[in-house]
């Protein structure tokens, strides 16, 4: 079973040993909506994709997932 992307995110952030603060100002997407989407109670837009993606040193392939 794949994770998911809230599940992938959360592992990405913390290998660079970031905050949700820190990844929030990395990115420039609020910090009050990285919590829904670690939660997995928000599914993000393909701009908030790139954005983290960037912030974590990652490609978007390797941030997604299939169901996005």
């Amino acid at each position: 079973m794949s994770e998911t992307f809230a599940v992938r995110l959360k592992r990405l952030r913390e290998q660079k040993h970031m905050t949700p603060t820190e990844l929030a100002d990395a990115s420039g997407v609020p910090r009050v909506h990285l919590y829904p989407l670690e939660k997995g109670d928000k599914r993000p837009n393909w701009e908030t994709v790139q954005k983290l993606a960037v912030a974590l040193g990652v490609s978007t392939d390797e941030l997604r997932d299939e169901t996005i």
